[in-house]
């Protein structure tokens, strides 16, 4: 008897361990992990005969410093496919320590059976070593988009903005911006800026007080931008020609310009192509925009499909990061999240 009661309270205690460790990681899914981003660390080279020496090609500008990168990845569950990417937007604090990047995860419903993995949002705490170069990204805290409703945000969350105390998010077709007052709380409004359904990957602050938003498009040529008052709910347009199928992201500088991200993408190579192209704050007003590239990369296979980007200053110098979106939730292919660091040196 004494020995099937002490086997009976082992069998026990195992069940409330494991409960409470099952518990623990539930909460705390996806875990994300780092590795710094090199040819030892990515799959990409090993597996096309690619050399280190392939990565000064973001290395090789007078405008601009490569200050390191990482490879994020998060559990693998779900019929192998990733619990933690489509990373399509990121916001930085003003120091670079803390970035809150959002998921994009949509295209198949419940992504992984729950609606848990949609629309994330998650804050990394970043680190760097001497050198300002980027070694480190340690999730510290994640949460669901929710709508005015308090539901779940379907994903197709494109990018970030900020203006005070006022978060904008703009979605995949979609004519809207939805409007927070924390991430971590629903929706508080939302501002209509266009009369039918739109792609909007690049929105960002002006230095006159409002939000710039660039349509994406899909080839070359010229894209609508919509220049909104968040106040009045009011707004103007203009054009912006572009020699990237996708206009992707924006960003402001302190002084007010503005760091568009663009992108094309070779589907028979499966190589990308990016550039930074910079909007100077006087311009924004014009009827048609112009910009110079700071940073042009030409088709490569290392690079991934970036769409996210944010700045921040630092001891008087400029930082820049971008980050990719692995479609993770589309198909299981060779695509991965990329964090890159950039100075700019102007």
């Amino acid at each position: 008897m004494k020995i099937q009661f002490v086997q009976n309270l082992l069998v026990h205690v195992f069940i409330l361990i494991f409960s409470c460790v099952f518990a623990q990681n539930e909460n705390k899914l996806p875990y994300i992990k780092y590795k710094i981003w090199n040819a030892s660390n990515d799959q990409v080279f090993s597996d096309n005969n690619i050399e280190e020496s392939e990565l000064y090609k973001l290395s090789n500008f007078k405008t601009i410093d490569f200050k390191g990168g990482i490879i994020l990845e998060g559990d693998v569950i779900c019929q192998k496919r990733n619990s933690f990417g489509g990373l399509s937007a990121i916001e930085v604090s003003k120091n670079g320590e803390i970035a809150t990047v959002i998921s994009d995860y949509s295209s198949v419903g419940s992504f992984c059976g729950s609606s848990k993995y949609q629309s994330k949002w998650y804050k990394l705490k970043l680190d760097y070593d001497n050198f300002k170069t980027l070694i480190k990204a340690t999730l510290i805290e994640q949460g669901n988009l929710k709508n005015e409703k308090g539901n779940i945000i379907d994903g197709k969350v494109e990018s970030i903005a900020s203006i005070g105390n006022k978060l904008y998010l703009s979605s995949d077709q979609d004519n809207k911006l939805l409007v927070f007052s924390s991430l971590n709380k629903k929706a508080l409004d939302n501002i209509t800026f266009s009369k039918c359904n739109v792609n909007v990957e690049a929105i960002t602050h002006t230095k006159i007080g409002g939000l710039l938003a660039i349509e994406e498009g899909n080839c070359p040529g010229y894209r609508d931008v919509w220049i909104i008052t968040p106040k009045t709910k009011s707004h103007s347009m203009s054009l912006y020609k572009s020699n990237y199928d996708k206009v992707a992201g924006a960003t402001t500088l302190d002084n007010g310009d503005i760091l568009l991200l663009e992108k094309s993408f070779d589907e028979n190579k499966s190589s990308t192509k990016m550039a930074l192209m910079l909007l100077k704050s006087d311009d924004i007003r014009k009827d048609k925009l112009i910009t110079t590239p700071i940073l042009e990369v030409d088709y490569s296979i290392i690079l991934d499909n970036f769409e996210g980007i944010t700045s921040y200053e630092n001891n008087g110098k400029k930082y820049v990061l971008i980050v990719s979106d692995d479609n993770g939730d589309r198909s299981n292919n060779a695509q991965r999240t990329l964090l890159l660091h950039f100075e700019l040196k102007f």
